[in-house]
């Protein structure tokens, strides 16, 4: 496998082919650190990928966090069947923005509001006068499928324009589901599309923190061990 880079728009768009998996990943991985932090944005196109593996999934969420936290994005797109269908499983299609095309992916990067991976003084400014009522939401025992429908319709617009940072304390939270990360990951994209942020609160159940390890969306969200830890990160 080898991957090349074009630039598009200001945008480095890389294109992994052939096998993305362990013995590839390093190399992949130092381009990121040379390259994205000075462009914020970064468009991977994966139509010439045979073939994903895990550890190759954990490189791509790490730096999309890291993009994220500095206002860019990661954004995939021309997933082919077997590379979606591992997206699709790991439930990581549902953290990412996926796009069908090249100029659909472009379009959708606010390139003007990010400057060599830095936020503007406007931007200073904005997170300085961050609101300190950040909205709680308090889960417990079970958060599955059969929950999900009464939080979307008690909270599906908690987060908006004035208020746009959430910390949902999953402190209680013994079992989550597929159902319920799909949610945290629609409220979490809520809040960026704002420019907040959610903050989770760690369940006290280490077998229910586990289940985002397993699915890697321990590097998706960010965590705090308790609501004021979580509420101080939103407002410094």
């Amino acid at each position: 496998m080898g991957y090349t880079v074009a630039t598009e728009n200001t945008i480095p768009v890389l294109k992994p082919e052939g096998r993305f998996d362990a013995y590839e990943v390093p190399k992949i991985d130092e381009w990121f650190e040379e390259n994205a932090p000075a462009h914020g944005y970064v468009i991977v196109d994966v139509q010439a990928v045979t073939f994903i593996d895990t550890r190759a999934l954990s490189m791509l969420v790490k730096w999309l966090k890291k993009l994220r936290e500095s206002d860019g994005d990661l954004k995939l797109v021309n997933l082919t069947n077997p590379v979606r269908v591992i997206f699709e499983l790991s439930r990581l299609d549902r953290a990412f923005t996926i796009y069908t095309t090249l100029t659909d992916a472009l379009a959708d990067c606010d390139v003007e509001s990010t400057s060599a991976g830095e936020a503007s003084a406007e931007d200073e400014d904005t997170n300085a006068d961050a609101p300190e009522d950040v909205p709680v939401i308090a889960l417990s025992e079970r958060v599955d499928a059969f929950k999900i429908p009464d939080l979307q319709e008690q909270y599906g617009d908690i987060v908006n324009e004035e208020t746009a940072h959430l910390v949902i304390d999953l402190t209680s939270v013994e079992f989550l589901d597929s159902a319920a990360l799909a949610w945290l990951v629609k409220m979490l994209k809520q809040a960026k599309a704002h420019g907040g942020n959610v903050v989770l609160v760690r369940s006290h159940v280490a077998t229910a923190h586990r289940i985002f390890e397993l699915t890697q969306f321990d590097k998706v969200f960010t965590f705090a061990d308790t609501v004021d830890e979580a509420v101080s990160a939103l407002v410094q």
